[in-house]
């Protein structure tokens, strides 16, 4: 009982400061597109897109693998703290090389017309960032997951207020936006590691414990590949467009895809809640449950985005200004795909509760192909509608793959986990998952 209600607390309070930050993050995005206007604000998310991208396919599955290793207490927690600085160290000093050397020719194709300058500053936040992500795997495993959820919504409220300062008092440009986000990086990194070692009893000493070292990597790698391609499979397009097309673009899409995935705080915050749910219970339950969550899903994502669709004119314009009308066709043509794609979050969820995250890395990483080849035709054709396309396209394929797979093991229709029933209406007066297995 102790563990269930240790999960539905830690899960509800995730849930609540999700949200906030994700509205915060949704005012940011309003902030500098109202400041910056468009091609300001594709500047600034290619030039953040360039390290976090980075952090992601070069992270080798360290944070993961934090967080099973500090769970389970097999080594000292100083050790993994150790070894944690160890490796994002040595990862950071040859990425930051190999990007260094490499910030002309990537200019060339992806960041014209932005400062070298620039993109080298940002380059120096990629150890801050690495380490950052490993300590909150730390965190996490042992438990201190809401502290984790603080420290996020701090992140995310700091970077809203200051860019508030700076760009609407101020009269700051793109140059300081960029460099605002980079110290409220360094920031959290600042205070995340002193809440990583503020409670070990000996002194730190940097040390490299090869045992916990090759289970780290061991462990993390499993997933690695799946954290990756699900991470291209969103943010790649922004690339394709800068590359055939221009930084202006890239604002208009970045507009489109923060006003639609708005949609994804219900799924990105139930398929928390549900994972642990469902590696607890047995196969009977949790193939009751699993249908009935993915497709209230999918109805109220539905719902939500006939809403965005019929007022999007309204949304883009009220929001962020007559400048970005040209983000509304790729926003309506977005739609299909992120409430597809809700499905395959909870169905994610499902697949890694009873043991079988092979499947949605599959589905990833075939979805991600998809991505790519329609984007590389798609985008010279039709702009960034064409990018939209490509994104609903291979949101809709990995969905597809989920639900067919979710048929085969679970034997259960497809459709039980799409088609909302009249009955499923008698669930919205409870509010946890527990009410919901009663």
């Amino acid at each position: 009982m102790e563990i269930k209600n240790f999960i539905i607390k830690n899960s509800f309070f995730t849930f609540l400061t999700k949200i906030i930050s994700a509205f915060f993050g949704f005012f940011t995005s309003i902030l500098l597109a109202r400041t910056l206007g468009p091609i300001g604000k594709g500047e600034y998310t290619l030039i953040i897109l360039l390290p976090c991208l980075l952090i992601v396919m070069f992270d080798f599955g360290v944070s993961t693998a934090n967080v099973y290793l500090s769970s389970k207490k097999k080594y000292p927690f100083i050790d993994l703290i150790s070894n944690s600085i160890i490796i994002g160290f040595s990862v950071s000093v040859v990425l930051i090389f190999i990007t260094l050397i490499s910030l002309s020719f990537l200019q060339t194709l992806f960041f014209k017309n932005i400062s070298l300058s620039l993109l080298r500053i940002v380059c120096f936040i990629i150890p801050f960032l690495l380490i950052n992500n490993y300590f909150i795997g730390l965190l996490v495993g042992s438990l201190k997951i809401n502290l984790v959820n603080i420290i996020n919504l701090f992140q995310s409220l700091l970077l809203f207020i200051l860019l508030f300062i700076i760009l609407v008092f101020l009269k700051g440009n793109t140059a300081v936006a960029v460099l605002v986000w980079v110290f409220v990086q360094f920031i959290s990194f600042v205070v995340i590691f002193y809440n990583c070692v503020k409670n070990i009893t000996e002194k730190l000493k940097i040390r490299l414990n090869m045992m916990a070292f090759k289970d780290t990597i061991s462990f993390g790698l499993k997933g690695y590949i799946a954290n990756v391609s699900s991470f291209l499979n969103y943010r790649l397009d922004m690339f394709f467009i800068s590359l055939f097309l221009n930084a202006v673009s890239v604002g208009y899409y970045a507009v489109a895809v923060n006003v639609a995935e708005i949609l994804w705080y219900i799924p990105n915050s139930l398929s928390f809640v549900f994972y642990p749910i469902a590696s607890s219970r047995n196969e009977e339950e949790i193939n009751r449950i699993t249908p009935i969550i993915s497709r209230q899903v999918s109805f109220l994502t539905f719902m939500l985005s006939l809403i965005i669709c019929l007022f999007s004119k309204f949304i883009i314009t009220f929001l962020f200004g007559d400048s970005f009308l040209p983000s509304i066709f790729p926003l309506v043509i977005l739609l299909p795909g992120i409430v597809s794609l809700s499905m395959a979050k909870i169905l994610s969820g499902y697949f890694c509760g009873i043991g079988r995250p092979g499947i949605p890395m599959m589905a990833s990483i075939i979805g991600l192909l998809f991505n790519i080849i329609l984007n590389i035709i798609f985008i010279p054709k039709w702009g960034i509608a064409g990018a939209s396309f490509a994104s609903s396209i291979s949101y809709t394929v990995d969905t597809l793959i989920l639900l067919l797979f979710y048929q085969k093991i679970s034997h259960n229709s497809f459709l039980s986990a799409v088609i909302v029933r009249l009955s499923d209406f008698s669930y919205y007066k409870s509010l946890t998952f527990h009410n919901i297995n009663k």
